[in-house]
């Protein structure tokens, strides 16, 4: 009996590695995960992070506090994360800014995102309705180049909408030997200014920062912050001569909108600032894809080669919508053009590039299926 036991007990290993392989044909590591992840949301090797509170910044703006697995590595001030969430039914990816301190996440490994609602947002607007305390959500580690450059310049930063969080992060982890900086930030309607009270109590002395909300009146409370309603007019070259004269001198930061980040851009080319002074961060929300440049008038022909599928009327649409509407499934994610996720391989033809309205050249090259509209006949391969 004894050399039974001591020979089932050496064989045990082997035979239930077997038994394994053969009804489950998978890793024990990988059969429990299920059960491992219900016990602990933020477990297995994906990046996640629990959302611990959902709090109100405007009556259109949301700021997610966040805790990310042991796995995130941190972050720059002016850096993003990808965040990913199933929006009825399909996966969906947009990136947010973080705009918390980064003494937060060094000593309690959190931080915060806001989250700004877009008229056609479907990701910001599911968040706004549905989003609440403990959600478990998949993220990226924190990426971008638009980030402070250390150096004894002063700077200027012009904000537009919800622009400001990744200068609003910049501001609140700027080191207080740092030259004080200028901050022209416009929003479209009164209450709709991000951080607004942080950004006035930036004015104390200890942190040697004067910020200017660009408005048509002053705060009387506030002296060196100026409120802008974008509604009584853009900012132009007058108005950022005004609130910041010695701009010549300058690193400029510029984040807001594609549309609003190219028409600042033009104003300071035009007054003459070296492109070495200009740094710039533009978003566009999806459903503004369409009118950032003008599209094509007339009906192309798209082929998309490996599942032989052809779609004649094309206007006023994307490869990536006109890939979902032949049920061809195309992988997508940010659908603004910023994360290449939905780049394809075009084989022929001519694609528009909705974000600069660049034609694309007729041969073979990979594309981004979310920003590119048809011209002519084009074939891709999906």
């Amino acid at each position: 009996m004894t050399e039974i036991n001591e020979h089932t007990d050496r064989q045990t290993p082997d035979f239930m590695a077997w038994l394994q392989s053969a009804l489950f044909n998978r890793k024990a590591v990988e059969y429990f995960h299920p059960l491992l992840t219900a016990l602990n949301p933020l477990s297995g090797p994906e990046l996640k992070a629990q959302v611990l509170g959902v709090y109100s910044e405007t009556n259109s703006a949301k700021r997610l506090r966040l805790k990310p697995r042991d796995n995130w590595n941190g972050f720059l001030p002016g850096q993003y994360i990808s965040i990913t969430l199933e929006v009825n039914g399909k996966n969906i990816q947009r990136h947010y800014s973080i705009c918390s301190e980064l003494a937060l996440w060094e000593n309690e490994g959190l931080i915060d995102i806001a989250v700004q609602q877009a008229p056609n947002g479907e990701m910001s607007n599911w968040i706004a309705h549905h989003i609440k305390s403990n959600a478990v959500i998949r993220i990226s580690q924190a990426t971008g180049e638009f980030t402070s450059k250390e150096n004894a310049t002063p700077k200027l930063f012009i904000a537009g909408g919800s622009g400001i969080t990744a200068i609003f992060s910049m501001l609140i982890n700027r080191d207080s030997d740092d030259p004080a900086p200028t901050v022209i930030y416009t929003a479209r309607g009164e209450g709709n200014h991000l951080f607004k009270n942080q950004l006035t109590h930036l004015n104390d002395t200890k942190m040697k920062t004067r910020n200017n909300l660009v408005n048509n009146q002053t705060n009387d409370n506030a002296p060196s912050v100026i409120l802008h309603d974008s509604i009584d007019g853009r900012l132009n070259e007058k108005t950022i001569r005004e609130y910041c004269p010695d701009l010549a001198d300058r690193s400029i930061y510029i984040c807001g909108s594609h549309k609003f980040t190219s028409g600042i851009n033009q104003i300071l080319s035009d007054i003459g600032i070296e492109k070495e002074a200009i740094h710039s961060e533009a978003f566009i929300n999806s459903g503004d894809l369409h009118t950032t440049a003008t599209l094509p008038s007339s009906d192309s022909l798209i082929e998309f080669t490996r599942s032989k599928t052809q779609i004649q009327d094309t206007r006023n649409k994307t490869v990536l919508e006109l890939a979902e509407a032949a049920q061809l499934n195309p992988k997508a994610g940010c659908r603004s053009g910023i994360c290449h996720q939905c780049k394809c391989r075009k084989t022929s033809g001519i694609v528009m590039n909705a974000l600069t309205g660049v034609e694309s050249s007729s041969g073979m090259e990979d594309i981004q299926a979310c920003i590119s509209f048809p011209i002519g006949h084009v074939k891709i391969e999906l």
